[in-house]
């Protein structure tokens, strides 16, 4: 008896480990179903989206204006956009593919137009009028720089020369005209400096040892700025799994122990992931054969309308990074003119192979901008260059130095944007001031 005793006791502590370990297999692996989508595809454009024209996506992120050894900027970001819009009517017309020599201009007035990122040359028919003027293919530029003469008739030429300030050989691509119109108009910016600040000209940059085009401009006085308030609203799914998923094929849906969806193919998967605000899309077997390369042009191109395919703008986006190795684009959000730096939230990223979408990463919330009801005093240019100099870092590794926006989760439901001075540096923007040193903040009358 008392064997079959112990035979039972052994038994019921065998039943009750199998039923503990039967409870942790369960909560551990991720449930599973199957969406069966066979028939037709459903939606897929985002409601709450929208497009956006590649020209909108280009904007500059700086104009400056140089005169008698000082350098100036437009005082507000809403004077610079204007300005941008004007260019659209800017009749571009080269006159040497081939020019021998850098432009001189010491000593003289001009302009110098920086863009985010180096950008393929046929780009600019999408900034300006080029009518049928054909422009040099597979060349990247980042600036422009314009400047003036004047002939012995007393008539003005207006000069483009069309610059890739990241080589030191041949940094000048090509040499145009602008019509007078549009010359003047900026030029008389310069001469009222009605709507600009002072800069001042930061020379840290290895750049500088060996090219004359890469100068980074600070504002020389220091400049209010407001803190914003954003609530979110969820970005719909279902819209984007039709796009990615376009066959009518089975998926399945799985949801991962920390709460992360999984939607997947054989081919393709997407995940929903930090409590369903960021998508993460992947196809698993891309087609390394007979691979087909297109150059940068393509690929923005393509990016572009793959985002408007459906209507995937959701704010208002800028490129920031465009590069053919690997393929990948990525765009920055924008809140008045002003980029919202270092977020998930505030970023979307493509990488293609064989021209298909290898990874598209992109927020699943849309931000609602409410009113700012206070500003923020933000540090001097001469504070910004003093504190960069006290840092323990590489001065001639700083790519650039621009106010941006710190966007902050206040809860799930709202964020908060702080602006804040960022530089550059080996690709990644980075606080000058990592604790703010800002003071008088001003509350606005509500």
């Amino acid at each position: 008896m008392k064997i079959e005793t112990m035979k039972s006791v052994i038994l019921l502590i065998l039943i009750a480990f199998s039923l503990l370990l039967s409870v942790a297999l369960w909560n551990y692996q991720p449930s599973f179903e199957v969406d069966e989508t066979k028939g037709s595809v459903g939606e897929t454009s985002l409601d709450m989206g929208k497009e956006m024209t590649m020209r909108e996506l280009l904007e500059p992120s700086q104009f400056v204006f140089h005169e008698d050894g000082l350098h100036y900027s437009y005082r507000d970001e809403g004077q610079q956009a204007i300005m941008y819009q004007n260019m659209r009517d800017w009749q571009l017309v080269p006159t040497d593919y081939n020019p021998s020599s850098t432009p001189d201009l010491e000593g003289r007035d001009y302009v110098e137009i920086i863009f985010p990122t180096s950008l393929p040359v046929q780009t600019l028919s999408e900034v300006m009028n080029t009518g049928d003027n054909q422009l040099p293919s597979n060349q990247s530029f980042d600036r422009l720089m314009l400047g003036r003469t004047t002939n012995s008739d007393g008539t003005t030429v207006y000069n483009v020369w069309v610059v890739n300030s990241q080589t030191d050989v041949n940094p000048i691509l090509f040499r145009a005209t602008i019509d007078s119109s549009s010359g003047s108009l900026l030029f008389n910016d310069l001469a009222t400096k009605e709507n600009l600040t002072e800069q001042i000209h930061f020379e840290a940059s290895s750049q500088a040892e060996w090219n004359s085009f890469g100068g980074i401009y600070i504002a020389k006085e220091s400049k209010e700025y407001p803190e914003v308030v954003l609530q979110t609203q969820n970005v719909p799914l279902s819209p984007l799994q039709n796009y990615l998923f376009p066959q009518p094929e089975s998926v399945s849906r799985s949801q991962t122990s920390s709460g992360d969806y999984r939607y997947r193919s054989p081919e393709r998967l997407l995940e929903v992931l930090e409590d369903e605000k960021i998508m993460n899309f992947q196809l698993l077997m891309p087609n390394t054969s007979n691979q087909v390369r297109i150059d940068e042009y393509e690929l923005l191109t393509e990016s572009i309308d793959d985002v408007n395919s459906h209507n995937g703008w959701t704010n208002d986006f800028r490129i920031s990074h465009l590069t053919s190795v690997p393929d990948e684009v990525e765009f920055k959000m924008y809140y008045d003119d002003v980029e919202i730096m270092n977020h998930p939230l505030a970023n979307i990223r493509l990488q293609y192979e064989q021209r298909e979408i290898q990874e598209y990463i992109r927020p699943l919330v849309k931000f609602v901008f409410l009113e700012p009801r206070s500003t923020v005093q933000l540090e001097s240019g001469e504070e910004v260059i003093s504190q960069l100099s006290d840092m323990n870092i590489n001065l001639g590794n700083i790519e650039a130095v621009k106010i941006g926006y710190d966007l902050g989760e206040q809860n799930s439901l709202a964020y908060s944007l702080q602006p804040k001075w960022f530089y550059k540096s080996s690709g990644f923007w980075t606080p000058v001031f990592q604790q703010s040193l800002s003071q008088n903040q001003n509350e606005a009358s509500q």
